[in-house]
């Protein structure tokens, strides 16, 4: 007599051969199901279970934007502090540490402008500085500031008058500068509030005529610069060594300026 649970009427466990099937009660092996994969908020895939990375955070951006703010209260409470921070084109020689931290003091402006100023560092850095790392972020945005000064000492010295950059509108054209060379044209083409967004900011040069058009203009350069570099970035790492290249122009501005 034949086992019923021999398939296809072959013996069955203990009648000379063939492979064993289920007894009575017995649950049959499961099939194993096929991995089951979740969406990371930068758009990735990871295996459903596995923890999710988290997106970096723009810490770097967060910084400066609370070191502008306070020396904006400085400018106010303690104006001496502010005025040996901020960016003057007759010191620029003999205490070249302006060309930096003048991109960080606001004087004379407005609460509101301040607060615009911040919202614009706010908006770019947390795109950029998750996409560029901390190390190449900040180097970016001190370039940017550097440019904006030495284009303004040298326009200076040039024509012979007084300019006084003032906060981070270097850096803030900057960056729709790097944008426009780092993304593809297709992504930038559907990018209708990014140009809003760049519009605005150059009506503001003829709306607030005592923040230097040059000192904009030297950090939109500095950013088409930085755009290109950092385009040749492969796999994800780091360009910090290439992108020191970028102090050439810099240093030969202020060079030019020193000969004047």
């Amino acid at each position: 007599m034949q086992n019923p649970y021999a398939a296809g009427g072959q013996p069955g466990p203990g009648m000379g051969g063939g492979s064993a099937m289920p007894v009575w009660g017995q649950q049959p092996a499961q099939m194993p199901s096929a991995p089951q994969y979740v969406e990371t908020p930068d758009g990735g895939v990871v295996t459903a279970g596995q923890p999710i990375p988290r997106e970096p955070q723009p810490l770097v951006t967060y910084i400066v934007m609370a070191i502008n703010a306070a020396l904006w209260f400085f400018s106010i409470f303690a104006p001496q502090v502010a005025g040996a921070l901020e960016m003057s084109p007759d010191l620029a020689f003999s205490q070249p540490w302006r060309l930096i931290t003048g991109g960080f003091v606001y004087t004379n402006v407005s609460l509101f402008s301040l607060i615009f100023a911040l919202l614009m560092i706010w908006i770019m850095g947390r795109s950029l500085e998750p996409a560029l790392g901390h190390i190449d972020f900040l180097l970016v945005y001190l370039l940017l500031i550097a440019a904006g000064s030495a284009t303004v000492v040298l326009w200076c010295r040039v024509f012979d008058v007084y300019l006084i950059p003032t906060g981070a509108s270097a850096v803030i054209l900057g960056t729709f500068g790097l944008l426009i060379t780092l993304l593809p044209r297709d992504q930038l083409r559907s990018m209708s509030g990014f140009w809003t967004i760049l519009v605005i900011n150059l009506l503001l040069v003829f709306m607030y005529p005592w923040i230097p058009w040059q000192q904009k203009l030297g950090g939109f350069l500095m950013g088409l610069a930085a755009g290109w570099l950092l385009r040749r970035r492969k796999n994800g790492r780091t360009v910090t060594t290439q992108m020191w290249v970028l102090l050439v122009p810099v240093v030969l501005m202020l060079l030019i300026a020193a000969l004047l």
